[in-house]
């Protein structure tokens, strides 16, 4: 907040009125579980790409494309979506934070 919105000027440092008053809480709210998720996800790939049955989708003569999206894609979440419940209570918990940070309406707001 201190850099984009008070020193450069790129957005306002509080208030829900423009669409651009939106960009500095969903950035600070969803950056750490938008990593979190990539690291899991990339880790849980490296797991999946190694196996026979993409070495056989390759030898068959398939796009890279298709095989990470259609055969390596579906046993690699199961372990990204079990994170999500987690994920989910942190960003509600972490919404009331972000309100009272960025002075918006929601339901941290006491009136």
């Amino acid at each position: 907040m201190l850099v984009f919105a008070l020193k450069l000027g790129w957005f306002d440092a509080s208030g829900w009125e423009y669409a651009s008053d939106r960009i500095l809480p969903a950035i600070a709210l969803g950056a750490a579980y938008a990593a979190y998720l990539a690291r899991l996800m990339r880790g849980s790939m490296l797991d999946v790409l190694p196996q026979d049955f993409i070495r056989t989708a390759r030898a068959k003569g398939l796009p890279a494309w298709r095989v990470i999206l259609v055969h390596a894609l579906r046993p690699a979440l199961p372990p990204v979506i079990s994170f999500l419940g987690p994920a989910a209570a942190g960003i509600i918990t972490g919404s009331f934070v972000v309100e009272t940070v960025f002075q918006v309406p929601g339901l941290g707001a006491c009136s």
